[in-house]
Formats: structure tokens, C-alpha cells, sequence
């Protein structure tokens, strides 16, 4: 794809705020091509451009945000688990998962 006109722009603009499915090849050309556009010295262009820009740069920040607190939910949960167990005695407080492991072995014999 060839970013050159408003047009072209407005599309790319769109394809980013509907969060289209794009390759990252293809993410590298026309980001490329939009900082192009935004250094041509035709304000039209640069200003729309820009905007673009900036809207997949607001996109990323909100995935990589929405995926830490994902993560961090995910570790919470994690060690509520954890605790869980060693309150329980499915674990030991000072052996971690291997005297686990072994109360479990132990037990099926």
C-alpha cells in the first residue's frame, strides 16, 4: 500500500482507530510513509498525518497498558493461590512446590 492522498490517510486513520488486523511489515511501510507525509511541507497532509500518527501511538499505549494490567491481575491471582495452599498446609511456607510435590507422591503410595 502506497500512502499519498487525504484519502489514503483518512483509510490508514481508520484502519487504526477500528483496530484493523495489519502485518508488522506492513505497519513499518505506512507508518514510514505517514512520517513522510508529515515532513512534505504540505499542511493538509501533515496535519492529517500527524494525527495518525499520534492515534497509533495512543493505540499501542492503551495495548501495552491493557496487557500489563492483565499480566499483574494474572500474578495477583497468582500469589492468592500460593497463599492459599500454604495456609491450607498443600504447601510448606519455607520448601516451596517440591515438598508439595513430594506430600502428593507420598500420599498415592
Amino acid at each position: 500500500m502506497e500512502v499519498k492522498t487525504l484519502a489514503d490517510i483518512k483509510l490508514v486513520g481508520r484502519s487504526v482507530n477500528e483496530d484493523w488486523p495489519v502485518s508488522p511489515e506492513l505497519r513499518k511501510t505506512v507508518i514510514s510513509q505517514l512520517h513522510d507525509l508529515a515532513a512534505s511541507g504540505d499542511p493538509d497532509l501533515a496535519i492529517a498525518a500527524s494525527k495518525v500518527i499520534i492515534a497509533a501511538d495512543a493505540l499501542n499505549i492503551r495495548k501495552r497498558e491493557a496487557e500489563q494490567k492483565r499480566l499483574e491481575a494474572e500474578h495477583a491471582r497468582k500469589l492468592q493461590l500460593i497463599e492459599l495452599a500454604v495456609r491450607v498446609g498443600i504447601i510448606g511456607n519455607d520448601s516451596g512446590t517440591a515438598r508439595a510435590m513430594d506430600s502428593v507422591a507420598s500420599a498415592g503410595k
